[in-house]
C-alpha cells in the first residue's frame, strides 16, 4: 500500500491522483443528550466532503460512547446495537487500532470530523495519535489543513489547543451538571420516582405555583386538576399549590 504522500506527489505533477484509502473515525456520546444517528451521519458527510481528489473511504469505525474513557476502554461498548445509524461499521476504535497495527491495513489515513471526536481526554487523544503515527498512518480532521507531509507548527498548535478545550469542556459540563442537581435538591425537588409501596402524599414532588386551569366551583373549599393539586383553606382564601 502506497503512502498518501505519493498520491499527492503525482497529483502535483499533473498525473492522475493515486487512490488513497481512508478510514472514517466517528464518535458520539450518550443517547440521552443528542441524536447519535444524526450526529454520526453528519460526521460521515463532513469527512466525505473533505476528501482530496483520489481519496476514498475504505473502512468505517465509529462508537457511541464517552470520549473521556481511557484508550484501552474505547471501542468495546454495545450502545451502537440499539441505534439504526444507516452507516457501515467495521468496528469501534479498538478495531481501528488493531487493524492499523496489522501488517496490511485497509487504509493509509484516518479522518474524523473534529479532533475532539478522537477523544475528550488530552492524554488519550495524544496516545491515539501516537499509535497511529507509529504505524505510519496520519490522523486528519476535516476542520484542519490536510498535509500528508506532516503537520506544520500552526496546525499542531491549533490541534493541541482544541484538545485541551475539549477536555476542559468535559469537566466543566460535569461540574455544572452536579451543581445543578444540588440546587435542584435544595429547591425541594427529587430526581427519583417514589417507592411503589409508599403513600404518594409523602413523596409528592413540589412544583412551581401557578393559577388553576379553571376557577373553583361554588360551595367547595378545594378542587384539583390532574397535577398539581390545588387547595384553599377556606372560601375566599387565595389558591396555593398542594403538591
Amino acid at each position: 500500500m502506497s503512502h498518501p504522500a505519493q498520491g499527492t506527489s503525482q497529483a502535483s505533477n499533473n498525473a492522475p491522483a493515486e487512490p488513497v484509502p481512508v478510514a472514517v473515525l466517528g464518535r458520539t456520546s450518550t443517547l440521552l443528550l443528542q441524536d447519535p444517528a444524526a450526529s454520526l451521519r453528519r460526521q460521515a458527510r463532513e469527512v466525505q466532503d473533505k476528501l482530496p481528489p483520489g481519496w476514498f473511504i475504505a473502512a468505517w469505525f465509529w462508537d457511541i460512547e464517552s470520549g473521556g474513557l481511557d484508550l484501552e476502554q474505547r471501542g468495546h461498548g454495545t450502545a451502537h446495537q440499539a441505534v439504526n445509524v444507516g452507516l457501515p461499521r467495521d468496528g469501534g476504535l479498538a478495531a481501528l487500532l488493531a487493524e492499523a497495527a496489522s501488517p496490511a491495513p485497509r487504509f493509509a489515513a484516518v479522518m474524523c470530523e473534529d479532533i475532539e471526536r478522537s477523544g475528550r481526554d488530552t492524554f488519550n487523544a495524544l496516545k491515539l495519535e501516537r499509535q497511529l503515527g507509529d504505524a505510519g498512518i496520519p490522523l486528519f480532521a476535516t476542520d484542519e489543513p490536510i498535509n500528508v507531509e506532516g503537520m506544520n507548527a500552526t496546525t499542531i498548535l491549533i490541534r493541541r489547543v482544541k484538545q485541551g478545550i475539549a477536555e476542559w469542556y468535559r469537566f466543566q459540563l460535569k461540574e455544572k451538571a452536579w451543581r445543578g442537581f444540588e440546587q435542584h435538591t435544595i429547591d425541594g425537588y427529587t430526581s427519583a420516582a417514589p417507592p411503589t409501596d409508599t403513600h404518594r402524599s409523602v413523596f409528592r414532588t413540589p412544583t412551581r405555583a401557578r393559577p388553576p386551569k379553571a376557577g373553583p366551583r361554588p360551595g367547595l373549599s378545594w378542587t384539583r386538576s390532574a397535577r398539581p393539586w390545588w387547595r384553599r383553606s377556606s372560601p375566599g382564601a387565595p389558591w396555593t399549590s398542594w403538591a
